[in-house]
């Protein structure tokens, strides 16, 4: 338990999420897709920019995918839920080298977060993008970044 109390402390201090708070993409946001379609494009997002989808809970609508080299493995999340006429969305990423938790190139994350949500916005249209709230659960998403290291 320890051990986890730990690892939760580095991913927050680690974890850099995109401030959606004052995003409001592409003026009025139209009607949200089904979930089946906004889904299809989170993947396809993924698959287009080389990560690997490695955790997806279509049920939550957590999508975790890989990230990194040899020497690190890291995770990017993209955990979005339906948000009145938008969508909320948290994209944290982790970084972890052989000797476990370690920094991430805080350069690199938010082109990352930003390509990611450009290129969703490009295919799903015009959706309101906002912060994420009481909808998200962050022990569903450290047991789904645990879950997605051990699939390796």
């Amino acid at each position: 338990m320890r051990m986890r109390s730990k690892v939760l402390a580095l991913f927050f201090i680690i974890a850099i999420p995109l401030v959606l708070s004052s995003c409001s993409t592409m003026g009025p946001s139209a009607k949200l897709p089904p979930n089946k379609v906004l889904y299809a494009k989170i993947t396809e997002v993924g698959r287009a920019i080389g990560m690997p989808l490695v955790y997806e809970d279509k049920k939550e609508g957590l999508f975790i995918f890989r990230f990194g080299t040899g020497r690190s493995d890291g995770r990017f999340v993209w955990y979005a839920k339906r948000a009145g006429n938008g969508l909320a969305v948290d994209d944290p990423a982790t970084l972890r080298g052989k000797r476990g938790m370690c920094g991430l190139n805080t350069e690199r994350v938010p082109q990352m977060q930003e390509e990611f949500k450009r290129r969703f916005l490009a295919l799903a249209g015009p959706i309101r993008l906002r912060a994420p709230g009481k909808t998200h659960s962050v022990k569903k998403m450290m047991d789904a970044i645990s879950a997605s290291r051990k699939k390796k």
